[in-house]
């Protein structure tokens, strides 16, 4: 693929990340071979590898991830067919989310993990997680920009200044942290736009760093609840704030 070619593969993935709202899946069809990760690509026909998990159509086993031992991998393949594989894992209990394309970890609050919408299997870049009500959304994902840096060797201050831009047209945005690279911030959603979210507040984080492939990255989440969960800001924060290194220490 030709640079501008991918340059502009890669915006335009940029950009359905971190323009889609909240509660839908985001369907990225990605064409570069080495974002494809052979992970839950077992046919429908063969024998499911791993146990039974305590979840219909959802299996177990112990989980690979460097530097964290213990960890079971909960996995399910009921989406497979679509593109699609579901999987979190535990510690001690404790679940959290490893994206293995780029490396990095979300601590997840307690029984969360198995509704979510899943990566798809070609990219791997994305995935989201609700309680069982959906009142409680966090979205994550991450998306390499290298290739722009070629001809655009400030394009990091045009990620940042989307990201930005994105969280004004949310509602009032209430900045915690701001750096070149990093940005922190609280938003209240503005319920006057039809298409704002239905939830009243949004943590929302980004930080550019490079990736586990040394590939300069955007890294992204945020988190999404009602007025009938602010008594768990503190805890939404903890998780924001440990996004996206290891969630436990």
């Amino acid at each position: 693929m030709s640079t501008c070619g991918a340059a502009l593969l890669t915006a335009s993935l940029m950009a359905i990340i971190s323009c889609t709202p909240p509660g839908k899946a985001v369907e990225v069809v990605d064409n570069h071979a080495s974002d494809t990760i052979p992970i839950a690509e077992v046919p429908l026909e063969q024998e499911q590898l791993g146990e039974p998990d305590t979840v219909p159509d959802w299996y177990m086993s112990p989980d690979t991830i460097s530097g964290i031992k213990g960890a079971i991998w909960h996995f399910c393949y009921a989406d497979s067919v679509k593109g699609f594989y579901k999987a979190f894992s535990t510690l001690d209990g404790h679940p959290f989310y490893y994206n293995f394309r780029h490396g990095f970890y979300v601590k997840l609050p307690q029984n969360m993990g198995y509704h979510q919408s899943g990566e798809f299997e070609i990219g791997c870049h994305y995935n989201e997680f609700y309680n069982a009500d959906t009142s409680l959304i966090i979205s994550t994902g991450a998306l390499f920009y290298d290739v722009l840096l070629v001809d655009y060797p400030h394009y990091a201050d045009s990620v940042m200044q989307r990201h930005r831009d994105y969280n004004a047209q949310l509602g009032k945005v209430e900045t915690l942290k701001s750096q070149r690279k990093e940005d922190l911030s609280r938003i209240t959603i503005d319920h006057s736009r039809p298409e704002s979210p239905r939830a009243d507040y949004c943590l929302s984080k980004i930080i550019l760093k490079k990736d586990i492939e040394d590939r300069e990255c955007e890294f992204s989440i945020a988190i999404y609840y009602p007025d009938s969960l602010v008594s768990r800001e503190a805890e939404f924060l903890d998780i924001i704030r440990r996004f996206p290194n290891k969630p436990f220490k």
